[in-house]
């Protein structure tokens, strides 16, 4: 069993990117926390974005989904449900997603009327 602290892609640890989303729901701007990371504003966007997102799927947020979750505001507006949510949150857990619903054969004949009905290009 390793000790090591879970890498994400870019080889930034997932707990950093945590702190970084705790300093930003608590008021921090995005470059605040950059410099002090050490790292590019957009890289704290993109990281916290990330981490959010994927709270966001695992946990029951009301009123935060994975839109919402790419708006600071959004976010600081949630920071009590997310600080909560944080504290069983398991980057590492997969996501459970939702089942494909089979589309009925209705159903396509009819999204293709309001298709066609919608478009200003005649279709033969």
């Amino acid at each position: 069993m390793s000790c090591a602290p879970e890498l994400e892609p870019d080889g930034s640890t997932v707990a950093q990117s945590i702190r970084m989303l705790k300093e930003v729901i608590d008021g921090d701007t995005y470059e605040t926390v950059a410099a002090r990371f050490g790292v590019s504003r957009t890289a704290v966007e993109r990281r916290i974005k990330a981490i959010a997102v994927q709270l966001s799927q695992v946990a029951d947020i009301d009123g935060l989904n994975e839109d919402g979750a790419a708006f600071v505001r959004r976010l600081r507006l949630h920071r009590d449900a997310i600080l909560t949510a944080l504290v069983d949150f398991d980057p590492r857990r997969p996501v459970e997603h939702r089942s494909s619903r089979i589309v009925s054969m209705d159903e396509i004949i009819q999204a293709g009327k309001r298709i066609k009905g919608r478009s200003n290009r005649a279709m033969a």
